[in-house]
């Protein structure tokens, strides 16, 4: 939930059910709907009174739940915006980082507060598709857009291309070059397959046999 650094807790009206206006609620003030003195329904939450908005969407006993949209500090920036669960990222949703990042944002599924998985897009244009751990630099599968045009697909371990997997070049006007094998750190390394197109011709050469860094 969200909270302020109000040093002193508003005394709460006796209202039971309705709409309300700068209720106090969780050391801050809420406006919308009531159920049993609790927000209910679809309300916002202010560190004071009509300003710096914490949470605005649905709530559910007191506690966001449904769609709303969360702030950084009280409504510098969005945090969050999607489905929530008793105060927590829950559902499908987008998450944007405060500051000093390379990601744009996450947008995807959200478990009990986490990203669990969906598409990340940076602020360089690249773009990556597949498990949440990918940022915890875990063995996953996923697929990179990159800004240049080219693409991967298959498996990466420490946010690099590390495994079994798939590498396509930019499309030219003569075709595109593909690479089907193994990966290390991003280099093709291993057993694998490169096609290459050729000038005036509909069909592409390839090149079979283990590919190493130099």
């Amino acid at each position: 939930p969200v909270k302020s650094k109000v040093a002193s807790k508003p005394v709460k009206r006796k209202v039971t059910n309705g709409d309300v206006e700068n209720f106090p609620w969780d050391y801050a003030y809420y406006t919308g709907t009531i159920k049993n003195s609790k927000p209910d329904g679809y309300g916002k939450l202010c560190r004071n009174p009509g300003s710096q908005v914490g949470y605005e969407g649905y709530w559910v006993d007191g506690k966001q739940t449904g769609t709303g949209t969360q702030y950084y500090y009280w409504g510098e920036t969005i945090e969050y915006t999607g489905e929530f669960n008793e105060g927590r990222f829950h559902g499908h949703g987008k998450w944007y980082p405060y500051k000093h990042s390379t990601l744009k944002y996450h947008e995807g599924e959200f478990w009990d507060g986490g990203y669990v998985s969906g598409t990340s897009y940076f602020l360089n244009g690249d773009v990556y598709k597949g498990p949440a751990d990918y940022f915890n630099r875990k063995a996953v599968k996923g697929a990179y857009t990159f800004s240049n045009g080219d693409s991967y697909s298959g498996e990466f371990t420490g946010c690099k291309m590390n495994g079994a997997g798939y590498y396509y070049w930019k499309a030219t006007n003569t075709g595109r070059m593909e690479y089907q094998g193994f990966f290390k750190d991003n280099a093709m390394e291993g057993e694998g397959r490169l096609f290459f197109p050729v000038s005036g011709q509909k069909q592409t050469k390839l090149y079979y046999g283990f590919f190493k860094k130099l």
